[in-house]
């Protein structure tokens, strides 16, 4: 049996994707529902039986999971510790022993981030496969925890300087997003490239995610704004933030479009944007469906704006083109004064035609 640990809608998306190469192996797509507020009602999962032999999704709470296992834990109120050891009545043990009562036994694991809680489980396992997960696979982190630097010098492994995938039973790393090149060298070679975009332009596999995601028909738009969750990412005020996307929308409109469309990030909610969609006659796009399987459907060569993303350009093999404008390159390393935000919006000039 396959496995799936997912945090995001995206992950669904790439797991059910991959699932799809190999439709008559058991699968089970585990994801925690807390992350970005999912619910199984926003899927439409009967579509699932006339493309799987046999798929499951669980949706399981990882606070509950962490609470459970903790609730014995002599070290629950140490969050480095009690995420990785584990002391109490049943003994001495680690914490990726405890997860197996918690998550389905799999033959293939599948995992796209080896630091969360869930994905521990990945420690239980001889040959795990990791999903890159945008640009932070590309980088090499810093560890500042002493305790982490000492385990890591008992290791033989570098004390400050990590990258997600080094550990052993993670042997292969499937890349959706850049190139083995631009990996951590001492990675590289567990890596090789996955192009789900192709698989997602694939007829059959855009019709059945169409349905599964409850995606709606999307009109002519000719530029597409992307949201991001920054008053829940603790860097500004939600009435900060509402208010650098309204002056967002009147730059482009004093540029000359008009017909624009908002997508909310999967960690927000809609109803936030409802006074501006209202106002300046914008179309809402769902925001419990992945950006990837949205910009499929719209016209070659659309315009998508962020703050921030991960992705320049994404293109398909048929020559469709997306063009990401970020207004900020600096990204989540480090966020500027509210004016200097919109100083940057007003500068902001994209071609109309």
């Amino acid at each position: 049996m396959n496995l799936y640990i997912c945090q995001t809608v995206r992950h669904l998306l790439i797991s059910l994707l991959h699932a799809a190469q190999s439709k008559l192996v058991k699968t089970k797509i585990v994801i925690n529902f807390e992350h970005q507020n999912l619910k199984k009602t926003m899927f439409d999962e009967s579509i699932l039986s006339s493309v799987f032999f046999d798929i499951e999704i669980i949706y399981l709470s990882e606070g509950k999971v962490v609470s459970l296992i903790n609730s014995d834990n002599l070290l629950g109120k140490n969050n480095i510790l009690s995420r990785n050891l584990y002391i109490g009545k049943s003994g001495i043990g680690l914490i990726h022993e405890k997860l197996k009562s918690f998550l389905p036994i799999s033959d293939e694991l599948f995992i796209f981030h080896d630091q969360v809680f869930l994905s521990k489980i990945f420690k239980s396992h001889r040959s795990v496969t990791l999903f890159d997960d945008g640009l932070a696979n590309y980088s090499y982190k810093k560890e500042r925890h002493p305790l982490k630097i000492i385990l890591r010098l008992l290791q033989f492994k570098h004390p400050i300087k990590y990258a997600y995938g080094e550990h052993t039973q993670i042997a292969q790393m499937l890349l959706t997003h850049g190139r083995v090149e631009d990996l951590p060298k001492h990675i590289r070679f567990k890596a090789r490239v996955f192009n789900f975009q192709n698989y997602l332009r694939e007829p059959a596999n855009t019709t059945f995610l169409k349905k599964f995601f409850k995606l709606k028909v999307v009109t002519d738009t000719e530029l597409l704004i992307l949201t991001q969750n920054l008053d829940g990412a603790g860097v500004y005020k939600k009435a900060d933030k509402l208010g650098i996307y309204e002056v967002l929308i009147k730059r482009l409109i004093s540029l000359g479009f008009s017909r624009i469309a908002i997508k909310i990030h999967p960690s927000e909610e809609a109803v936030d944007y409802v006074y501006l969609v209202n106002k300046y006659n914008l179309e809402l796009i769902d925001s419990k469906v992945p950006f990837e399987l949205i910009s499929i459907l719209f016209s070659n060569n659309l315009n998508v704006v962020s703050l921030y993303s991960s992705s320049e350009i994404l293109m398909d093999n048929t020559g469709v083109k997306v063009n990401m404008h970020n207004i900020l390159k600096e990204g989540w390393k480090g966020w500027p004064p509210i004016n200097a935000v919109y100083e940057r919006i007003n500068r902001l000039l994209i071609d109309v035609s």
